[in-house]
């Protein structure tokens, strides 16, 4: 179509190396992404017969057909080993950058991912959904405001699409749509049908950031845990492992736990819930002195 550029009025972007994948709206300009870099299509100060392009990045752009999303004003992209946001502190035209929002889970990621991805923003939970449909099956995740990442496995979405507020998707002919009442595995899935679903986090390493060693002292967290117990576990530099389970008094209610310890100067901690209640950790803390 012409939405943009009037019959006759084609033009070139780059220096042929790479292929255009995707053109997206930034701010009230239009953001052209290649395999290898971004441009930047402007009209505003010339005209609709004049369409100025400026290289704005010469390392990042987006190496899926499918997987450039916007969240707000700011485009995201699957790039060749990363996933971009792209963002803009001032109207100036050479202030658009890239940054990576995918490091923490990067070495997760296979490099098909990067090449298949298809992209969904949604937006009434503030959240991006990417899943590689010729993968393993994995849906990464990313939440805007907490930026950090999560995964559904065996998932393998062709397309995403807005099903009525829910996050709907395609995947081998059937239209799919998460059900708020399923906690286990649905017919399908091989030998996990029935399975509960459980929800499990392995944090990286925690450093106390001190030359001295210290003890923990209580694990606190606020949660819902609408009937659920929630299984914690604590790995201390020595190997120590401390073990706390948690199940709920009343609803949306802050818990915690004594903890005793050996000295340590660092620690990973394991969460877990189980699959028969819909169960959200707010916040976690663990003091030690």
């Amino acid at each position: 179509g012409h939405i943009y550029f009037c019959e006759g009025n084609q033009f070139t972007v780059g220096d042929g190396r790479y292929s255009i994948k995707a053109v997206t709206r930034h701010f009230d300009r239009l953001l052209i992404l290649t395999e290898g870099d971004a441009w930047i299509a402007d009209s505003s100060t010339c005209g609709e017969e004049e369409f100025p392009i400026m290289n704005v990045n010469s390392r990042m752009g987006c190496f899926s057909e499918g997987g450039v999303v916007s969240i707000g004003n700011d485009p995201v992209s699957a790039g060749r080993r990363a996933v971009f946001r792209w963002t803009s502190d001032t109207d100036e035209l050479n202030e658009c950058n890239a940054y990576s929002i995918s490091d923490g889970i990067s070495d997760l990621l296979e490099p098909s991912f990067f090449k298949n991805a298809v992209a969904y923003a949604d937006e009434l939970r503030g959240e991006l959904w990417f899943c590689d449909p010729e993968g393993d099956g994995v849906a990464w995740i990313y939440n805007v405001k907490e930026k950090g990442w999560c995964r559904f496995d065996n998932i393998c979405a062709e397309a995403f699409f807005d099903a009525n507020g829910d996050v709907g998707f395609i995947s081998d002919g059937r239209i799919c749509v998460f059900s708020d009442e399923c906690y286990t595995d649905c017919e399908g899935v091989g030998d996990t049908v029935g399975t509960p679903i459980n929800a499990s986090l392995v944090s990286g390493i925690i450093d106390f950031a001190s030359t001295k060693p210290k003890k923990l002292k209580e694990l606190a967290l606020f949660a819902d845990l609408d009937g659920g117990v929630l299984e914690a576990r604590i790995v201390s530099d020595r190997g120590e492992q401390i073990n706390a389970t948690i199940s709920p008094a009343s609803e949306h209610s802050p818990y915690s736990r004594r903890l005793h310890s050996h000295r340590l100067q660092s620690l990973q901690l394991e969460l877990s819930l189980d699959g028969d209640a819909r169960q959200t950790v707010h916040s976690l803390r663990i003091e030690a002195r």
